[in-house]
């Protein structure tokens, strides 16, 4: 079995990106993660973002190297880089969830993304998870999860 990593970093949107440019930089991210065996979500609140990946360490340095590359981000700084036994969003080549960005609130008040995976103790959550659901909780549209 391949070791897998996970990695959780912030960033700042440049220029403070609109609805059409997030979706571009998602269908992007979307297949890059696909093809290169990595899932993750990425999370956007006013001109935030938050995201973590994970996958095979190999992968997931390539990929994180071209994301610090990338003009549509600025100020990357690097949170979390742990090993996991399981991946905590094997469904996900990248969801996304912003907080009431563009005129509206997405997720639902009930969205699970941010609950603990099935191998987590009850009510436990991934340092990933933990650190994921601070900074969406941080916004003034925090939901509860």
């Amino acid at each position: 079995m391949i070791p897998l990593f996970g990695l959780v970093y912030v960033s700042t949107a440049t220029p403070l990106a609109d609805l059409a440019q997030i979706e571009q930089l998602l269908d992007r991210a979307q297949e890059r993660n696909a093809r290169a065996g990595l899932t993750g979500v990425l999370l956007y609140d006013a001109g935030n973002f938050m995201q973590y990946v994970e996958g095979p360490a190999d992968a997931l340095a390539r990929v994180y190297s071209s994301i610090r590359g990338s003009r549509l981000h600025s100020g990357v700084i690097e949170i979390l880089r742990e090993p996991i036994r399981t991946r905590e969003f094997p469904e996900w080549s990248m969801a996304f969830r912003s907080a009431a960005a563009f005129g509206m609130s997405h997720p639902a008040p009930r969205d699970d993304l941010l609950v603990p995976n099935g191998d987590a103790a009850p009510g436990a959550l991934s340092p990933a998870r933990t650190i994921l659901s601070k900074f969406w909780s941080r916004s003034g549209t925090a939901h509860a999860f």
